[in-house]
């Protein structure tokens, strides 16, 4: 992807030098917030995703079952709670409401909820 087309994606470009180092206080570009630092850790959740289901497959089969504790529950509702305000987030940015309506903010935001809804899946599914 060529640099245009990046910044057409983003609505700007990735980095800013100036508006990090020339700043009293320190920002990022819009592009790199919805970008890099949504799209990398959510990346290493994804990629890491097989070896958490596998994990959890095999414990299925040897009988034990999903714990039902208080942590477990406060995780869940921790998921469930992101999921929402992302959502949130998400409708607010179709309907104009926030300033970045690049479709790499689109798609950050979509990753979120995908990040913050699958770990919720196993414990619902019980």
């Amino acid at each position: 992807m060529a640099s245009s087309d990046f910044e057409a994606f983003c609505g700007g470009p990735l980095w800013n030098s100036s508006l990090l180092l020339d700043n009293t206080w320190p920002q990022f570009t819009d592009c790199f917030m919805h970008t890099v630092l949504i799209w990398l850790p959510c990346g290493f959740l994804f990629l890491f995703l097989p070896c958490y289901v596998t994990s959890v497959n095999r414990q299925e089969l040897r009988g034990t079952a999903y714990p039902v504790t208080l942590v477990n529950g406060s995780k869940l509702l921790c998921c469930v709670t992101l999921a929402i305000l992302a959502m949130i987030q998400l409708l607010l940015r179709t309907e104009g409401r926030h300033l970045s309506d690049t479709v790499a903010a689109y798609l950050g935001d979509a990753i979120r909820i995908a990040a913050y809804v699958s770990p919720s899946v196993r414990p619902l599914s019980l």
